[in-house]
């Protein structure tokens, strides 16, 4: 139930070069809903999530045909977001979402950008092309597969698992230095290790493949003044 929400949806025609535009609004207060875990379904646009105090929710979107729908559903302390857009192809959808660190979150967008701050809950990436960006990440766990695109990851903890798959693109990881067992690929790009060390023995995964396109991935070292 959706008790402690306050909800807007706006629907307006815009004439773009000959064509009819829906656009469509909406903004969710979602501070007294308990939820472990937001699940984020769209067809293409941008999600942005930052870590926060309290959990909102606003999206904006552009359809080239009637009967765009914004749809969100919680469940099992799960959250789901999602739309109906009759005509995949033609709808875009900006999201934006504030939420708590430690919350889980699980993301499938065909294409666009995904964009991460601050998050220390588990994280699931998948689409077909995508540009996914973050920055601050205390998640222990991440998993990533994206048919096309490039991943630029900034981690401040060491990750538990990291399993990150990009068909073509490029894939940046910036990591605490340490001893990782890792399962790093690039067969036809280049292949970049700085400051990280394999060891068979290691309780930190860190797997990522690149089947065609450059993968590197480089320890951070902290320093004391």
């Amino acid at each position: 139930m959706f008790r402690a929400a306050r909800w807007m949806v706006l629907g307006a025609l815009v004439g773009m070069t000959g064509c009819q535009v829906q656009v469509s609004q909406e903004a969710l207060d979602l501070s007294g809903l308990d939820v472990t875990r937001l699940d984020v379904s769209s067809v293409s646009g941008a999600v942005t999530v930052t870590a926060g105090e309290t959990l909102a929710v606003e999206r904006s979107a552009e359809s080239g045909v009637p009967g765009f729908e914004f749809r969100h559903n919680e469940r099992d302390g799960v959250l789901t977001l999602e739309e109906r857009c009759p005509l995949p192809r033609t709808c875009a959808v900006t999201t934006t979402i504030t939420m708590p660190a430690h919350l889980d979150l699980s993301v499938d967008l065909r294409s666009g950008q995904v964009n991460l701050e601050g998050l220390s809950g588990s994280v699931d990436i998948t689409g077909e092309g995508l540009t996914v960006s973050g920055a601050a990440l205390r998640s222990s766990a991440l998993t990533m597969n994206i048919d096309n695109g490039t991943v630029a990851l900034e981690l401040e903890d060491p990750p538990r698992e990291v399993f990150i798959w990009v068909g073509s693109g490029e894939v940046n990881l910036n990591v605490p230095a340490g001893v990782y067992l890792l399962d790093v690929e690039a067969p036809l790009g280049e292949l970049r290790l700085v400051n990280v060390v394999h060891d068979p023995a290691s309780d930190l995964t860190l797997s990522a493949v690149v089947d065609v396109g450059d993968l590197a991935v480089e320890g951070e070292v902290l320093t004391v003044e």
